[in-house]
């Protein structure tokens, strides 16, 4: 790469940061920072892995009607992980979803999720905001 185009890429990174660290998240309740970038992301204990394998994999029920109709695919599912790791019910909702039966069944789980390692900046906890797929496949 030219040096131009190293000094363009790292300047519209660092826009690209700036304005994500401007966001926030206005949760209904209260107008509340949510921070993108972070130093450190929060993680389910165990790893994304074991989210899957060990709690998602696990909890999800298949929606009869989506089994019957042969729906099969992916739901995201976008949330908020707490300083405390723990998920703001308040936030969870479906980004690209389904049908009905099977976005209800993936915010289930997603409520329901046991506590993350909270994401972090200068070592101190921060709220941060996900979007995971959830698979739906017979």
């Amino acid at each position: 790469m030219t040096k131009i185009k190293i000094t363009l890429l790292l300047i519209t990174l660092t826009i690209l940061s700036l304005n994500a660290q401007e966001q926030t998240n206005d949760t209904s309740k209260t107008n509340v920072e949510v921070f993108i970038p972070v130093e450190k992301t929060a993680e389910f204990p165990g790893g994304i892995t074991k989210l899957y394998t060990n709690y998602i994999d696990r909890k999800l029920k298949y929606p009869k009607d989506a089994r019957r109709e042969g729906i099969k695919g992916k739901v995201f599912v976008e949330f908020v992980i707490n300083k405390d790791g723990s998920i703001d019910d308040s936030t969870v909702k479906v980004v690209q979803g389904l049908n009905e039966s099977c976005n209800n069944e993936a915010i289930r789980v997603i409520k329901e999720c046991p506590n993350w390692i909270p994401a972090t900046i200068n070592n101190k906890p921060v709220k941060q905001k996900f979007v995971i797929p959830i698979n739906f496949n017979p």
